[in-house]
């Protein structure tokens, strides 16, 4: 039956042809240009030069070339020639006299296509002007400029700056915020280092041509600094671009602020007075600002400041205006249509300045055409973006081109009308077997080309296709929707205008679908923690052997070879090792078999420590107290609980302090308190379950406070009391933070007890660091009564001064304990001392025999007739004292008892009791002997 088909198909495709064969059905085209040359070119001379120009059309299209908008053949050049095969023009010796600008043009009996213009340049490059090298003595710390103009070159040299050894030896300069250049080509030292004089090294600028790729050197410059002593200075400006630029949108836009100091300042930008867009790149040390591809909203005031520890900030300001090269918002296309129809073209551009459209018919102006249609009522142009041809006929054929052009460049489409009467040819058949799953949407192609345009039909089985399901498309494609088993079959697509018609056929084959038989579950994991996921399924068992699996992240492929994630082929699982918080997503297992696929998904949760809190500010700045708000950062999958502000201040920069702990996770502002005196940046650290993120970036203008009296004097007063015949007074220092103002100072005083007030004696101490005082007295544990006040130039601390009362040094204890006796009941390593003591004595008190401040006793006891070699001691503080109450004496005087342990059996032992205070010991009392038991 197919065979008998087939037989009916050629005889009806061969009595058409021959019925139809007296039409005019050849298929013509104007040309198009489809490969041009740049529109800058660049040579050398007596180099190859080539400049390519290949176009399509039918019949094959001629080519010619103007040059200076004149036709190369009137040029007498031996030097170029025409390659065999296209329009292009080459010269094997390229010199001085090719240079012009060169258009290609290309035309066949429908129409004229031209290129661009062409600007064909010689490379020249000169040489930097002979001079004698320069040396400069700055003294360290102090900014060096050294200038650079580079020589003439086309196209503009590259300028970089490099050192030069005495042998010759070229060293790279590594540019940072210290050494930079500006965007002319000057090299600035914004404070110069001892590194910066290196023996017999000079700097010097190097231009480089990259088309004659040549480069050239210009004089040396010297470092030799005047002296070794640092000069600190605060930011001041140098270089800048200049304040108010155009930059075109689309394209790199670079600002940059270079400003002198030592230490070296840092920079920082603002935009409309407020921080940068994130998209915005900032060199390191923030001298260059880059703005990756302009947009209109990136218009506006920029303002950069340097600032080091030194003093002020130096500022520079900067109005953008954005504007744009011209665009497109609708180009021209090629129409191929037949005759009777209506077309309009279309060049609608954008830009700004707004763009201006000059249309051109082959080449030549549209007011200055002569092709017939335009001086007729079948053209028309609405406006100055469309042309309208209507009723077209086969002789309206030619090639269209538009420009459109401002201050900034300009767009150049060409493009063709053809009109024309072919007859059906199928181009993209149906594939001969095409195998899909159940349920899959499909088309079935079936493109095919003529004039008129063709229209198709389908059958299946040599029954025509009716909808429902089936539909086919306008392209001619036959789109099935869920495909079913009992779609399977022979298609075949029958095409045709009034001129013929054309067939081809096609084999559909149905496969079950894949199917998901285990899928994953959603994981909940902590960063660092490993996370598994685990899928299988099943499909059509013809297609078996074709079964894999996959997984995407996001609906994007994952990575191959991925350092941390990595898929188990056995069991089709998915393994990701150290999960950080960017690992988080959907992850979709996808079974597949190369004709359908099953899909399941499952979330993957990281959660770790939040991300730092952005765009810290200083909404109000008081004398006491600043207000901060901040822009929450992410909470990386686990809610913020709350912030923490720290604060540093000019005192210790590199020292953060808490300011504000435990604000809540709502909030985006808070109060810190702040001392007078003092200029405080701050940053916000946020916290969740999982941690503390890092610090935010601090604030970048400071607080400033006023100055005032210090509040609080200085803490932990008290006397030392190890040297003998001084008083010894230490006490915390107050840190710059507290001084509160300038001249800070501490004013002690001492007096003798019971001295009057002619015994005062006071001294003003300068250095704030101080934490220890010295004075002799001569005497051994006498109380002193001692104040330390804070003050400054606005006064005395107004905090009340608390008097401390203190000792002079401790000397020797004089006495030593009474009726040291043993008890019967010693043990083999354990014996019991008693003795008396007067314990008026526990109390610290001038003129005592304890001479100090009384801390306990010591037991000396050894083995007898061998105390050299088995000497030890045993100490007894005051809080470790036990009373003997069997033996209570009268008055003041106790008695003490004391276990002393860990003695050697069967051993005669002799032992003392000494007394002690805070740093001596008392003379011995009488030895007592005894024996432990075996």
């Amino acid at each position: 039956m197919r065979a008998f088909k087939n037989i009916l198909v050629i005889l009806f495709s061969f009595l058409s042809t021959t019925c139809l064969g007296q039409q005019n059905v050849t298929r013509n085209r104007p040309p198009g240009i489809y490969i041009q040359p740049y529109i800058d070119v660049y040579y050398k001379d007596f180099e190859f030069l080539r400049l390519p120009c290949q176009a399509d059309g039918a019949p094959k299209p001629t080519y010619r070339w103007k040059r200076n908008g004149v036709d190369l053949d009137d040029y007498d050049n031996p030097y170029l020639g025409f390659t065999i095969d296209d329009g292009s023009i080459f010269t094997n010796e390229a010199r001085f006299d090719v240079e012009g600008i060169y258009q290609c043009i290309a035309e066949n009996d429908f129409g004229t296509s031209v290129s661009i213009n062409v600007n064909v340049r010689k490379g020249r490059f000169g040489e930097f002007e002979l001079t004698s090298s320069v040396t400069h003595r700055p003294q360290l710390g102090e900014s060096v400029t050294l200038n650079c103009v580079p020589p003439t070159s086309i196209p503009p040299a590259d300028v970089v700056w490099v050192l030069r050894a005495a042998d010759g030896r070229i060293e790279p300069i590594n540019y940072d915020n210290r050494i930079s250049m500006d965007l002319e080509g000057r090299l600035y030292i914004t404070n110069v280092q001892e590194e910066d004089y290196r023996e017999g090294k000079g700097y010097i600028c190097m231009a480089i041509n990259y088309v004659l790729r040549k480069n050239t050197f210009d004089k040396a410059h010297y470092i030799i600094p005047r002296g070794m002593s640092q000069v600190k200075r605060p930011a001041e400006y140098l270089w800048a671009s200049p304040s108010e630029q155009i930059g075109l949108k689309g394209e790199t836009f670079k600002l940059k602020c270079i400003f002198s100091g030592n230490p070296t300042p840092e920079v920082f930008w603002l935009k409309d007075q407020k921080t940068l867009p994130n998209y915005y790149e900032v060199s390191i040390g923030g001298q260059e600002l880059t703005i990756p591809n302009l947009r209109e909203e990136d218009a506006g005031s920029y303002g950069c400041y340097g600032t080091n520890t030194q003093g002020p900030r130096a500022f520079r300001n900067f109005v953008i205006r954005v504007e744009s090269k011209p665009y497109w918002e609708v180009e021209p296309k090629d129409v191929e249509t037949s005759p009777g129809t209506s077309v309009t073209f279309i060049c609608k551009p954008n830009g700004s300045p707004e763009p201006k459209v000059l249309w051109l018919i082959n080449g030549i102006k549209l007011e200055e055409s002569t092709v017939p249609i335009f001086q007729s009522d079948r053209f028309l142009k609405p406006d100055a973006n469309n042309l309208t041809f209507m009723n077209l006929n086969k002789n309206d054929h030619m090639v269209i081109q538009c420009n459109a052009s401002n201050i900034h460049g300009y767009v150049f489409s060409d493009v063709y009308l053809n009109v024309s009467e072919e007859e059906p040819a199928i181009i993209v058949p149906p594939a001969r077997e095409l195998k899909v799953a159940e349920g899959q949407n499909i088309e079935l192609t079936c493109i095919a080309r003529g004039q008129p345009k063709p229209r198709t039909t389908w059958r299946k089985e040599g029954e025509q296709i009716a909808g429902g399901r089936h539909q086919i498309q306008p392209n001619g494609n036959l789109h099935i929707e869920s495909v079913l088993f009992s779609d399977a079959g022979n298609y075949t697509c029958h095409t045709y205008n009034k001129f013929n018609f054309d067939e081809a056929w096609g084999v559909l084959i149905v496969r079950a679908k894949t199917r998901i038989v285990k899928s994953p579950k959603g994981l909940d994991v902590t960063a660092g923690s490993d996370a598994k996921f685990t899928c299988s399924g099943t499909t059509d068992l013809a297609e078996i052997k074709n079964l894999k699996t996959s997984w995407l992240k996001n609906n994007n492929p994952l990575k191959a070879n991925h350092p941390r994630i990595r898929q188990n082929f056995q069991d089709g699982s998915l393994i990701i090792n150290g999960t950080i918080v960017q690992d988080s997503g959907t992850y979709t297992c996808v079974i597949s078999n190369g004709l359908d696929n099953a899909t399941v998904g499952a979330n993957l949760i990281v959660k770790d420590k939040p991300e730092p809190p952005r765009e810290v500010f200083i909404k109000v700045c008081m004398n006491t107290w600043a207000e901060i708000g901040w822009t929450k950062g992410a909470s990386n999958n686990d809610p913020i609980r709350y912030f923490t502000i720290q604060f540093n201040t000019s005192f210790s920069p590199d020292e953060w302090f808490i300011g504000a702990n435990n604000i809540s996770a709502t909030q985006n502002t808070a109060r810190v308190l702040l001392s007078p005196w003092a200029n405080y940046t701050f940053r916000v650290l946020a916290t969740n379950e999982i941690g503390t993120s890092k610090p935010s970036l601090h604030t970048i203008f400071p607080c400033s406070t006023m100055e005032a009296r210090p509040s609080k004097n200085p803490e932990n007063v008290r006397t030392i009391g190890n040297k003998k015949n001084y008083l010894i007074i230490e006490w915390t220092p107050m840190p710059p933070i507290e001084h509160n103002g300038r001249q800070f100072r501490y004013i002690l005083t001492i007096q003798r007890e019971g001295s009057g007030f002619n015994g005062i004696y006071v001294s003003s101490i300068l250095d704030w660091k101080t934490s220890h005082w010295e004075q002799r007295t001569n005497d051994i544990f006498v109380p002193y009564i001692i104040t330390i006040r804070a003050s400054n130039e606005l006064g005395d601390s107004t905090a009340p001064v608390q008097e401390v009362k203190g000792y002079s040094a401790e000397g020797t204890p004089t006495l030593t304990v009474s009726d040291l006796t043993i008890d019967s009941t010693v043990t083999e390593s354990s014996v019991i001392f008693y003795w008396d003591w007067d314990e008026n004595l526990n109390t610290p008190q001038s003129g005592t025999p304890v001479n100090g401040i009384f801390r306990g006793f010591k037991i000396q006891y050894w083995v007898r007739g061998q105390k050299e070699q088995t000497f030890q001691e045993a100490e007894i503080p005051v809080s470790e004292l036990t009373l003997r109450y069997e033996r209570r004496k009268k008055r003041a005087i106790q008695s003490y008892k004391f276990i002393l342990e860990g003695l050697l059996g069967n051993q005669d032992y002799e032992a003392q009791m000494r007394v002690m205070n805070t740093y001596y010991k008392g003379p011995p009392s009488d030895v007592v002997s005894f024996r432990t038991t075996l």
